[in-house]
C-alpha cells in the first residue's frame, strides 16, 4: 500500500488512509499517545476498533479487551509506552491465547509487566 500525499495548511497535516481495523487501530493509539492532537476521520466500525477507542478513552484500572484479541495486545503495548497501569483482561477464550513474545519484547525494553495469572497467557 502505499501511503498517499500528505498536504498542510498552516503547520496541520491530513493524510488520507482506508478505513481499516489494522489502520484505524494504530491512528487511535497514535491520537491517544499525541494527547489528542491528531484527529481521525473515518474509522473502521469492526468490534475491535469500538472496544479499543472506549478503553482508551476509559480512565478505569481494569480494561477488559473481551474477545478482541487485537485490541488486547495494541492495549499491553500502549499501556508501556503510555506509562499507564493497568490490568489488562479479556474473555476465558482470550485467557488462553499466548501473549509471551509481545510481554518478553516489552520486559527486555525494561518494561515493568506481571502475569496475574497463568504465565505467557
Amino acid at each position: 500500500m502505499l501511503i498517499p500525499k500528505i498536504s498542510s495548511k498552516s503547520g496541520l497535516f491530513t493524510v488520507s488512509l482506508p478505513s481499516s481495523k489494522s489502520i484505524s487501530n494504530r491512528a487511535l493509539i497514535l491520537k491517544s499517545l499525541s494527547k489528542g492532537k491528531i484527529n481521525i476521520y473515518n474509522l473502521s466500525e469492526a468490534e475491535d476498533t469500538v472496544k479499543l477507542k472506549h478503553l482508551l478513552q476509559s480512565n478505569d484500572n481494569v480494561l477488559d479487551a473481551g474477545d478482541a484479541g487485537t485490541t488486547l495486545r495494541f492495549l499491553v503495548a500502549y499501556c508501556c509506552a503510555a506509562n499507564r497501569r493497568a490490568i489488562i483482561t479479556g474473555s476465558d477464550r482470550m485467557k488462553q491465547r499466548p501473549l509471551k513474545p509481545l510481554v518478553d519484547a516489552l520486559l527486555s525494553l525494561s518494561f515493568n509487566i506481571k502475569y496475574l495469572a497463568e504465565e505467557g497467557f
